[in-house]
């Protein structure tokens, strides 16, 4: 058997258009070091998600890539998200259940 990958912390951030870029493809295919060791995923300014989706290419792969590494923790930051249906609509992008209190 293979050597288990080292799950040492290390930060890389993406830029939502990163996510189309060829070399996300490849360094985050399926057995390979770089995705062993994502432990989690976060989108700074969750807010945005309502406005942006339909418009950005980039921002409709986050929710491919909260499939494609499904056994991570999720975190979705914002300061200024409205409550109700921009909520649920988030949740719902983002594959995460839709929560009335958000902390």
């Amino acid at each position: 058997m293979g050597e288990e990958p080292k799950r040492n912390p290390l930060w890389f951030f993406l830029a939502p258009e990163q996510l189309i870029a060829p070399g996300f493809s490849d360094l985050s295919k399926d057995g390979s070091e770089f995705a062993a060791r994502v432990c989690v995923i976060t989108v700074d300014e969750a807010h945005l998600l309502n406005t942006w989706v339909p418009a950005a290419e980039g921002i409709q792969q986050i929710g491919w890539v909260r499939a494609h590494f499904s056994n991570v923790v999720l975190v979705a930051l914002t300061a200024t998200m409205r409550g109700g249906k921009h909520i649920a609509s988030v949740c719902k992008f983002l594959g995460a259940p839709s929560r009335k209190n958000f902390t």
